[in-house]
């Protein structure tokens, strides 16, 4: 196949890639010079045609970022082939071979760009059916952000298309990510995907799939048997995801999450504000040359002569007063609001603490100074530190896509955009709905994002109590928890 040219205009170039079905083939379109993917049949009777066809129709009726684009499907004396978007990427399966289990907040975040994948399949009436992580590819950009793209669309169910149905009691998929009613034959709708996404997730958390053993042990447990306890394999991971999880791998689909966009806001707490891939299998960078060296210096000096002219001008001109101003309230009908131009927003600081504590803390001898944690010890010899119960949770607005939304409109005068906008502290819960501008003054909606130390590196030491007394602190979002004073 290496070297034909398929109807009359896409040139074989390698192999990418074996699936059930087909073969995929990387091709350049003689037409517009771009580079393709070709999945070519390979073995042409009418119900393998007629599932490839399937494929093809549910993959270019999504229009989806986190979907592998199709560009159309045909059939010719020479192959039976449909033409996709060429992604250079590994599978998630790949890469949970190589580095199983997963950072809690790495595999959320692929998780959660996969649930937004279901989510535009399921508003077009698609049900993909078999979402397992070798149909889940993962690219890095230059910036080492990993973005996903889910395809294999073969056994996907049209659900407003007839001609394509599938009769009930038909078992299509991958065995260890069916869902129950898959495995029993019975009606399926959008929850079976979820319940497939639930088992990756914890797969990906815990280094192992929930059920295994042979594909018929599989099929029962996955039927009768509740999943073993996550826990038991990733003591760390918080009880709130855990608890999301097993929503989504409930045996009826009532009970399971709703939509994808109800399982992403429950998961949302945990996925991370960019996915970053880490050093090992981020694209390598180009090599400076001497021509950028030039240019970088070129860039250095320049800039540096116009820092001296400023301050040179800052020393001749009187500075402008600033002025504080208050978050306005504007009515949400409106698209644009303008600023004056001359206002300068600024941030008020926390206050500090008073001279006297400031002196009373000085005159303590350093062995008093101690810096403790309340702990709890667990199981396997994981520690757990807890937050204070005092912490108030630390909320932004966000739109849907993680940028940030302000209170008041990003630009007033000279508030560089670099600088970002101010935090909304006020009280709040997370993934409730909230407003607020964008940098270019549009007012949008969104979602509260709110932090209660879900990581261990954000929580605050505690500063009284001794050594080995009990104490009670915050873990995860919301649990309560007891443990004892450590005192360094």
């Amino acid at each position: 196949m290496i070297g034909k040219t398929l109807g009359g205009r896409f040139t074989v170039r390698s192999v990418l890639g074996r699936g059930g079905m087909g073969v995929v083939y990387e091709a350049k379109d003689e037409e517009s010079g771009k580079l393709v993917a070709l999945k070519v049949l390979n073995d042409v009777n009418p119900r393998t045609a007629e599932r490839f066809r399937q494929e093809a129709l549910a993959a270019s009726s999504i229009a989806s970022r986190h979907i592998v684009k199709a560009y159309g499907f045909e059939a010719t004396e020479e192959a039976t082939f449909f033409v996709m978007e060429l992604v250079r990427g590994e599978t998630l399966a790949k890469i949970f071979d190589r580095e199983k289990p997963l950072a809690i907040d790495r595999a959320v975040g692929l998780v959660d760009q996969v649930l937004a994948a279901l989510a535009d399949a399921h508003r077009a009436g698609v049900v993909h059916r078999d979402v397992k992580p070798s149909n889940v590819l993962v690219t890095v950009d230059d910036a080492g952000n990993e973005k996903v793209k889910l395809t294999d669309f073969g056994v996907a169910k049209l659900l407003a298309h007839d001609g394509v149905r599938t009769t009930t009691g038909t078992i299509l998929g991958t065995t260890a990510y069916l869902a129950p009613e898959q495995i029993l034959g019975t009606a399926i709708d959008p929850r079976a995907d979820l319940h497939a996404v639930g088992i990756i997730l914890w797969q990906l958390l815990a280094g192992r799939r929930p059920f295994i053993g042979h594909a018929s042990d599989i099929a029962v447990a996955i039927v009768r048997d509740p999943p073993p306890a996550l826990t038991d394999f990733r003591p760390e991971v918080p009880r709130a995801l855990v608890d999301a999880i097993m929503r989504a791998l409930a045996k009826a689909p009532d009970d399971r999450f709703a939509s994808a966009e109800a399982m992403r806001a429950a998961i949302g707490p945990w996925r991370p504000r960019r996915s970053i891939a880490p050093e090992s299998v981020r694209p390598a960078q180009p090599r400076k040359r001497t021509r950028t060296f030039v240019r970088a210096l070129f860039v250095t000096l320049a800039l540096g002569a116009l820092v001296m002219f400023g301050i040179v001008l800052a020393a001749l001109v009187r500075p402008a007063k600033v002025v504080a101003i208050e978050p306005a309230v504007v009515d949400a009908s409106e698209a644009r609001v303008e600023a004056p131009p001359s206002a300068t927003l600024v941030e008020a600081s926390p206050p500090l603490p008073s001279a006297e504590a400031q002196a009373k803390h000085a005159a303590r001898p350093r062995a008093d100074r101690k810096t403790c944690h309340c702990r709890v010890h667990r199981s396997g010899g994981v520690v757990v530190d807890l937050c204070e119960e005092q912490l108030p949770p630390r909320c932004r607005c966000e739109t849907e896509d993680s940028a940030p939304l302000c209170p008041v409109l990003w630009r007033f005068g000279d508030l560089r955009p670099e600088v970002g906008c101010p935090t909304i502290t006020k009280p709040g819960v997370h993934n409730d709905v909230c407003s607020g501008f964008t940098r270019d003054g549009v007012k949008k909606s969104g979602w509260l994002k709110c932090e209660v130390c879900y990581a261990p590196e954000r929580h605050r030491p505690w500063t009284k109590g001794k050594h080995g007394d009990e104490c009670r602190g915050l873990f995860g979002s919301a649990t309560i928890e007891t443990g004892v004073m450590e005192c360094d």
